[in-house]
């Protein structure tokens, strides 16, 4: 949990506030406070203790510049987001915290939350709106606790690092996150379910307030590293964090049509949050399950294959999707069977005899269940049953692998499906380049002649062509490119190394720069 937005240790006491208890919640006691230009905020703070914020003072005017950029991150933050529905001025909460301000609290939420596993920051209600409808979700107004500092050195409760972006970067994206927890919780209430539609909306917000940096990507990789994990029907508020780059699946998503607006009006309407992303759809001319099988291709299309994605920015920076089944078909066919969630995506590949050469042919299928009911009915963890055949002898029904006499038969036919085959390819060097031993120690290697099966025998050596360890892998397909894998020992010291391959009575020599 990177936000503290409504989690189940506050559900008691939000519960009470909503049937009109003020449950206490103390706020932070910090002894200074800095009001923003604007007045919209007020930046509680301290220079002592756990809580200290960082004492550079950059313009000599005594208010520590960690105060100052919290102050020009709400203020633009909350601009940006009025174009998603936020109100002109933040609620205000009365004189609570001192002025009619929305309050911020800067303290160290390393170790925050219930488990100690810390946090970038959280949302918390503190008092019901009186004279808005209280039907059908309670509406409240809140105050902002932001951590301190963002340190790279923070660990938890259990030694783990608890940041992916630090210092003011991590401030600014936090503002960004929790200010439309503020908008949601005062537009359209707390509906006490689904919660994941509201943290893909807050770390959708991130990415347009600041596009330049990247903590979404970090959450975004957990989704590309295990798909089968994350299915978009998943209700629980942490599933939200690596979906916030979908909302840019709907085009032009900001304006008062836009896909979030039409979502906080919906949920306000008295619509659960999957429903009111399903209806904002709808309304939009974009049913969620075209749009959905449309993004397919961009959510193959990251890592070495990113370049050109036109849908998630800085596609080129995430992981490649991992592959649920990554083999070579063998005549007449191949089959792989297993279930799904809604909305739910998996990859696999598989490599096929070409028609017209003596290497494969290398094809990636992104499938998925994209069924509307099970979404809205998301606590009832339904499941598809699917089949994927990759034959020799295609169907009428087939999806035919261009370049081959092969297809793809994908059942039952409420599941889609897109494809994309290509010829595979021999590279010309190993990679990554460099190796990153601290990342990964595997190294894929450029074989000449051999096909996928064949053995070859690598050697590492320095640059003075000294030995040090030899491996005999078998030949495969990564993707569309025919390698070698080789395990680099992470006892290396950093440097330039050489691999020479023996395949097929042929050798070569490359070279490999080795970092920590």
């Amino acid at each position: 949990m990177r936000c503290g937005f409504l989690v189940d240790s506050e559900r008691i006491r939000v519960s009470k506030l909503g049937d009109g208890v003020q449950a206490d919640r103390s706020r932070p006691e910090l002894p200074e406070f800095y009001d923003s230009p604007s007045k919209r905020f007020r930046i509680h703070y301290t220079r002592t203790g756990p809580d200290a914020v960082p004492s550079d003072d950059g313009n000599a005017n005594n208010i520590p510049d960690f105060v100052e950029h919290a102050s020009a991150s709400l203020e633009h933050s909350w601009e940006t987001q009025i174009l998603y529905g936020a109100k002109p001025e933040p609620p205000s909460d009365g004189m609570a915290g001192g002025s009619a301000a929305l309050d911020v609290y800067l303290r160290d939420l390393s170790k925050a939350g219930s488990q100690g596993y810390g946090m970038y920051g959280l949302t918390v209600p503190d008092s019901l709106v009186i004279g808005q409808p209280q039907v059908p979700f309670p509406k409240f107004t809140s105050w902002l606790e932001v951590d301190n500092d963002f340190s790279p050195d923070d660990r938890n409760l259990f030694g783990q690092p608890v940041f992916a972006t630090f210092g003011v970067e991590g401030l600014r994206v936090t503002c960004a996150h929790e200010l439309h927890h503020v908008t949601q919780l005062i537009s359209a209430g707390d509906p006490r379910v689904q919660l994941m539609v509201y943290e893909l909306m807050a770390s959708f917000m991130e990415m347009e307030c600041y596009p330049e940096l990247s903590d979404w990507q970090f959450q975004a990789n957990r989704l590309f590293n295990s798909p089968e994990a994350f299915p978009l029907s998943e209700p629980s508020s942490s599933n939200g964090y690596p979906w916030g780059w979908f909302l840019r699946a709907f085009g032009e998503p900001n304006g008062p049509e836009g896909i979030v607006t039409c979502i906080l009006t919906n949920i306000a309407a008295g619509m659960r949050p999957f429903s009111a992303l399903v209806s904002a759809g709808v309304i939009n001319d974009q049913p969620l399950e075209n749009i959905f099988v449309n993004a397919l291709p961009s959510m193959y299309s990251t890592g070495s294959r990113g370049e050109h994605n036109t849908m998630i920015p800085r596609a080129e920076d995430l992981s490649e999707i991992s592959l649920f089944v990554d083999e070579a078909a063998q005549y007449p066919s191949a089959l792989h069977a297993g279930s799904l969630a809604a909305f739910e995506v998996r990859a696999a590949h598989w490599s096929v005899p070409s028609l017209t050469g003596t290497s494969p042919v290398s094809t990636t299928v992104m499938f998925t269940w994209p069924d509307t009911t099970a979404l809205v009915n998301s606590e009832l963890q339904l499941r598809k049953n699917y089949t994927i055949v990759v034959t020799s002898d295609p169907g009428p029904s087939a999806i035919p692998i261009a370049g081959t006499s092969w297809g793809i038969e994908v059942t039952p036919s409420d599941l889609k499906a897109w494809v994309n085959n290509v010829a595979t390819s021999r590279p010309i060097a190993p990679y990554p380049q460099p190796v990153v031993l601290s990342t990964s120690s595997r190294v894929f290697v450029p074989i000449a002649n051999s096909l996928p099966g064949d053995k070859t025998t690598i050697s590492l050596m320095n640059i003075q062509t000294v030995g040090i360890t030899q491996q005999t892998p078998l030949v495969e397909v990564d993707g569309d490119r025919i390698v070698a894998p080789f395990e680099m020992p992470t006892s290396l010291a950093p440097g330039t190394y050489l691999l020479g391959v023996e395949s097929d009575g042929r050798r070569e020599l490359h070279k490999i720069v080795v970092k920590r």
